[in-house]
């Protein structure tokens, strides 16, 4: 991995696919659009283009490696609820002319 292309973290994921062969990918929270970004072929350590929608995505021209970790779907996504909810909450404390 290189210094100039970020990582982030993620969860490896399998659903039923196609006559129910199993899929499987790795799930990563994107603090860039605040969404998670579905990739396949995931294994730990690679490198992943950017899905993001923003724009003035940091990841877009160099994409990201993925770092899996140990977490079930639920505790990713409970994390992903929670910084939302965080983020949301600053948002609105520097609107209204706090710091915090």
């Amino acid at each position: 991995m290189t210094d100039n292309v970020p990582t982030l973290y993620g969860i490896e994921i399998s659903w039923p696919g196609y006559r129910n062969q199993p899929c499987h990918g790795t799930l990563v929270f994107c603090d860039q659009c605040e969404q998670t970004h579905l990739h396949g072929g995931g294994s730990d350590g690679s490198h992943k283009v950017a899905h993001c929608t923003n724009e003035k995505s940091r990841y877009r021209d160099t994409g990201y490696y993925v770092k899996v970790i140990n977490w079930t779907e639920k505790e990713f996504r409970d994390a992903f609820k929670f910084v939302i909810k965080a983020r949301t909450k600053k948002r609105a404390l520097l609107k209204k002319g706090k710091k915090r």
